[in-house]
């Protein structure tokens, strides 16, 4: 009887060599390590995507809040902190302050009183404190009110400048009909992240829309 089995001897056996082993692990590691970094990168990409639309969110919310009360205000005061925090009885009519100076806060009247009275000495002020702006209400006999946090916890603001123009003067004989233009710019910084942080810089111009005389 024969047998048609054949064997192969172990030298015909053919394998990796170490050399060969090697450099396949060698490649391996190499494209591993370039698909992670990709991914980290990929990663980070979106956070600060995402920091930077918590930015255009919270300062456009706050730019809004402001517009909104600046443009239907009149008898503008250009002022500091240090003005609203001992704010007067009796509030100065109008001050300008022009570019590149400017000031850190705003006082103004507003276009419906803030009580039941409607007393002509209510003003609303706009400033920045503790790296956040915020606003308060300054109604006649009451203006220890607390003020309102206009931008978001995890927005820090660095600067907050208001550059007036046009005020004029109130004087009944020669009532003045120039629109004072206001012009806001803020510059500051998210905190959500500190290795993320996003750096940004908003401005804008408003135009009172009741006559100014």
């Amino acid at each position: 009887m024969k047998y048609l089995f054949k064997f192969k001897s172990k030298k015909s056996l053919k394998g990796f060599t170490l050399i060969e082993l090697m450099v396949v692990i060698a490649l391996f590691s190499t494209i591993m390590t370039v698909a992670i970094g990709a991914l980290f990168s990929a990663q980070a990409v979106n956070v600060k995507l995402q920091q930077t639309q918590i930015v255009i969110d919270g300062i456009n919310l706050a730019i809004e809040e402001m517009v909104r009360d600046i443009r239907y205000g009149s008898q503008f005061y250009c002022t500091d902190f240090a003005f609203i925090q001992a704010f007067p009885a009796t509030m100065p009519d109008r001050q300008d302050c022009l570019y590149p100076t400017g000031n850190t806060a705003i006082v103004f009247k507003p276009a419906n009183g803030l009580t039941s009275l409607n007393h002509p000495n209510d003003r609303i002020a706009f400033y920045v404190s503790s790296n956040a702006i915020y606003k308060k209400l300054l109604p006649e006999g009451d203006l220890n009110s607390a003020p309102m946090q206009v931008t978001a916890s995890d927005i820090k603001i660095n600067s907050l400048f208001f550059y007036v123009k046009g005020t004029g003067t109130s004087v009944s004989s020669t009532p003045d009909f120039v629109q004072p233009v206001i012009t806001v710019s803020i510059t500051g910084v998210t905190t959500k992240s500190q290795t993320n942080q996003v750096k940004f810089t908003a401005q804008t111009t408003i135009s009172s829309r009741k006559i100014d005389k």
